[in-house]
């Protein structure tokens, strides 16, 4: 589970682990089952859960019973679709005072912190003035106490990051780069083994020695050693897949796959282990 993960990589923050959609919205009951069923395998110090006033009493319910809920008002993700889309909450003034009946109320239900997404800003900074727990925004102006910023939006990671985003880097790009120019290497004659030019005009290269392991499950047959430029088309595709990663030389100059020698096994779906 992810939320396990993030928990074991931290040392002081406080982790919130986002109660899905399904979850929560059938009854309070039902949301303290699952809601303590996350805490206890993931060790999160808190759940969080969409919903203004209509889901003040399971926040009520929750906090009652020990489980510490950060609520989540404005556009709420995971009821978009009824919502009419991925709309900024608040542009019209006659629907302000709604949004402020649901920040009211979740924070008067026990709810020790409120997410605004996708809000203006005049509306944002009426409610962070108006209750007494802190407001995190995310899209919803510098005007809150605390800021959300995605990690794979902010590192370009998201080919369609949110207007509001700034983004400060484009490791997108740059893997989407890096996988290309490794995929072009592996399907070079010259690369990662390199050619030898006979006088017969015909590119060979260095012999593949291939373990017993990787002969039974490719098909590749018993004569050893073969040519690389003949394996990757008789072998299965999870093989041809991750033969130019594993690849390497031995000490008389032949491709052979190193790691195999330190005491690790191929698995069956050509995986090293």
């Amino acid at each position: 589970m992810h939320g396990k993960a993030v928990v074991r990589g931290t040392s002081r923050a406080l982790v919130v682990v986002d109660m899905p959609f399904g979850t929560y919205e059938e009854s309070p009951s039902v949301a303290f089952r699952n809601a303590a069923r996350v805490m206890k395998e993931t060790q999160c110090g808190a759940v969080k859960l969409e919903g203004g006033a209509r889901m003040a009493e399971t926040i009520r319910f929750l906090s009652e019973r020990g489980i510490p809920v950060m609520a989540h008002i404005g556009l709420t993700p995971q009821s978009v679709n009824v919502m009419g889309g991925f709309k900024t909450q608040g542009r019209d003034e006659d629907s302000w005072a709604s949004h402020e009946e649901d920040a009211r109320a979740v924070a008067e239900a026990g709810a020790f912190a409120l997410v605004l997404e996708g809000m203006v800003e005049p509306l944002a900074a009426r409610i962070t003035k108006q209750i007494a727990i802190p407001t995190i925004g995310i899209g919803a102006s510098a005007e809150c106490d605390g800021q959300i910023l995605v990690l794979e939006d902010m590192l370009g990671l998201n080919p369609t990051p949110p207007k509001f985003v700034k983004v400060y880097g484009n490791l997108g790009g740059q893997i989407e780069a890096a996988v290309k120019a490794i995929r072009k290497r592996s399907r070079s004659v010259a690369s990662p083994v390199r050619a030898r030019f006979t006088g017969r005009g015909q590119f060979l290269t260095s012999l593949l020695v291939v373990p017993d392991a990787v002969k039974r499950r490719s098909g590749i047959g018993a004569s050893v050693p073969c040519p690389l430029s003949a394996c990757p088309r008789r072998a299965p595709v999870a093989l041809r897949s991750r033969l130019a990663l594993m690849l390497g030389r031995d000490d008389d100059g032949k491709v052979c796959f190193p790691a195999l020698s330190d005491g690790m096994k191929l698995t069956p779906d050509f995986r090293l282990q």
